[in-house]
């Protein structure tokens, strides 16, 4: 799956959560699709058995977080942790807090 690539990069979520009074449709792009291509491509890592974490990234401009999730190579948790410490540093988060 991996061959030539050392990680594979995509944000945790497509979009922003669905309305509460619209919880099976999200919009992509502007087009309303069903819920679950809100989150479809995470099924990847969990289908191959590799390694996958999601990382808090920044914000949105209405200040929702972002999440960037990234797959590794089967024993590739260091280099996982190793990211998320990077981007930690490069975009903190845990002192923000909605206003």
């Amino acid at each position: 799956m991996l061959a030539g690539y050392d990680l594979i990069l995509t944000p945790t979520v497509m979009t922003n959560p669905p309305l509460a009074d619209r919880d099976e449709i999200v919009a992509v792009n502007g087009t309303e699709v069903d819920l679950s291509r809100w989150w479809s491509h995470l099924v990847i890592a969990n289908m191959t058995g590799h390694p996958a974490i999601s990382i808090p990234a920044g914000f949105t401009r209405t200040g929702l977080p972002v999440g960037l999730h990234a797959i590794g190579p089967w024993d590739g948790e260091q280099d996982l942790l190793t990211l998320a410490g990077a981007v930690a540093e490069l975009e903190p988060w845990n002192e923000a807090w909605p206003s």
